[in-house]
């Protein structure tokens, strides 16, 4: 293919993916991808929950069924459909791992070399794969019924966006793929029922879908492929956010600890009020050492950056050392520090937690001092109201 006119290109091209990768900071600024007409059908009646499992509900989706050829799955792969292109994927990916018998219970997976299962493995097949037996999981989170109502309150948005949703949310998909015919012997006798495995995926939700249609209007309107592309634009999809410290994603990171700090009682607290030796406040941002007096430590809540010593603190500057130790108290300039020991500054001061534990920071490059902290360790993570990890 002959490369645009006027295009120019530079050697900043090597170092970017061919094309763009998808990831969440990018995905949310893309347009949704209408879905095939197959894939539309995966659109919930959520008012068909059925089967009670732990909380969730299961919603059948009967009439999603695809049919292709192993092993490349061509009808995936051209359909333009992202959802058939992610399955595709996932299906090769998967392939070749755990498949069994789905209609007969306690029975292990195919392996090689297993003699009940020699019958089957000479069966001739014709590649032909069926993926079907689709389920949708909805969680429904009336008030009061348990932490995860939080989570996904925060999340998903208010109430109001919950209740056009049925009092819930779509969290996950599961389907089957396998073999469409199940292997005969000579005698006609069936070896194995419906030989396939089961795939999950994590789904996130919509909220204002088409207009305040009720859910079997909307589906109705999808499944009849009329206009399929606007109608599912009129959904806006709700991803997680690509900025770590969005309001939404601060919300749930709260939701957490409250949660933590609420229900857990002492599974989740040291039990002990203890402060490491030296501290981060990083509101003036400044290092300060516990023992000096005006901090009390039932009060003292700190965070700890977990981190890769071989990366963001390979620069010796980094350091805390006997001799800039008094300077660092004064204050220490944000822009001087890596990253990863910014952003967890940042993520501290969004939180409200007003003290953060960095060993680079707090243990200072001296012998004595470093056996001491080190040794301190499990109490230092252990006291720590929560940890940042990089």
């Amino acid at each position: 293919m002959a490369t645009p006119p006027n295009t120019v290109w530079t050697y900043r091209q090597l170092v970017h993916p061919i094309p763009p990768k998808r990831n969440l900071l990018t995905i949310t600024a893309l347009p949704a991808s209408p879905p095939c007409p197959t894939c539309a059908l995966l659109l919930p009646d959520r008012r068909s929950a059925t089967q009670q499992v732990h909380g969730t509900t299961t919603i059948p989706i009967d009439a999603y069924h695809q049919l292709d050829i192993f092993p490349d799955f061509l009808t995936l792969r051209v359909s333009g459909c992202d959802f058939c292109r992610l399955l595709r994927k996932a299906i090769r990916r998967a392939w070749g791992d755990a498949a069994r018998p789905m209609m007969e219970s306690g029975v292990t997976a195919l392996v090689e070399g297993d003699d009940a299962y020699e019958p089957v493995f000479g069966v001739a097949w014709d590649g032909a794969v069926k993926v079907h037996r689709v389920g949708l999981k909805f969680r429904s989170f009336a008030a009061g019924s348990s932490p995860f109502e939080h989570e996904v309150g925060l999340a998903w948005g208010e109430a109001a966006g919950v209740s056009e949703q049925g009092g819930g949310v779509i969290v996950g998909l599961s389907l089957e793929f396998g073999p469409a015919a199940d292997p005969v012997s000579e005698e006609g006798e069936v070896l194995a029922a419906e030989v396939g495995r089961v795939l999950h995926f994590k789904v996130y939700d919509s909220v204002g879908r088409l207009n305040t249609a009720r859910d079997d209007d909307f589906v109705r309107e999808l499944t009849a492929h009329a206009d399929v592309e606007s109608a599912v634009s009129a959904s806006r999809r709700n991803l997680p956010s690509g900025d770590a410290l969005s309001e939404r994603n601060l919300g749930l990171i709260k939701g957490w600890v409250d949660d933590c700090t609420t229900n857990h009682g002492n599974a989740c607290q040291a039990g002990t009020q203890w402060v490491p030796t030296r501290l981060l406040a990083v509101d003036p941002l400044r290092l300060v050492e516990t023992g000096d007096g005006g901090l009390d430590a039932k009060d003292c809540r700190y965070a700890v950056l977990s981190y890769s010593r071989g990366t963001a603190s390979s620069d010796a500057a980094i350091r805390t050392t006997p001799e800039n130790l008094e300077e660092r108290k004064e204050g220490l300039d944000p822009a001087e520090l890596p990253r990863a020991f910014r952003d967890a500054v940042s993520a501290c001061q969004a939180l409200g937690i007003p003290f953060l534990w960095v060993d680079a920071l707090c243990i200072m490059e001296d012998f004595e001092d470093r056996d001491r902290e080190v040794a301190l360790l499990p109490r230092t993570f252990g006291n720590a109201e929560v940890t940042f990890t990089a």
